[in-house]
């Protein structure tokens, strides 16, 4: 009889340890659904990718970097600087921003020492906006 509640009890405490297992690779796909469905919700974009916090690059050359976003309407993004005073400014350089799919790409080419520093990027759309800082390190060679 003990054998037979010993054999028992082990047999439900694997059943039961495997309803828990989880796959790691069905995670981040689970998440990124949560997050869509808070965007139609929300209705404003959501960063689920953002840019690396801080991008080193050699003068001269170009840099670019993409953000992963989600969104049920069409979005826009613009770039500003931060400056020392930790106000947004509009940035005194050209700069590319495309958006292909769900994924923004800013480029900004051949970067220069006045360009180092912390930038914003706000991605926006008519019901909302989410923004993104990061610093930008430039190298002199």
């Amino acid at each position: 009889m003990k054998k037979h509640l010993l054999l028992i009890f082990a047999l439900i405490s694997l059943i039961s340890l495997m309803s828990f297992t989880v796959d790691y690779g069905q995670k981040p796909k689970e998440q990124t659904q949560k997050v869509g469905m808070l965007s139609d919700i929300v209705g404003a974009p959501i960063i689920i990718a953002p840019p690396p916090s801080t991008i080193t690059v050699f003068r001269g050359s170009n840099v670019s970097f993409k953000v992963t976003f989600i969104s049920d309407l069409q979005v826009d993004g613009v770039l500003t600087k931060i400056n020392k005073y930790g106000a947004k400014e509009r940035l005194q350089r050209d700069y590319t921003l495309h958006i292909i799919g769900n994924d923004m790409i800013i480029t900004l080419d051949e970067v220069r020492e006045a360009d180092e520093g912390e930038y914003d990027l706000e991605i926006f759309n008519r019901k909302g906006s989410v923004s993104v800082r990061f610093k930008l390190n430039i190298i002199l060679y």
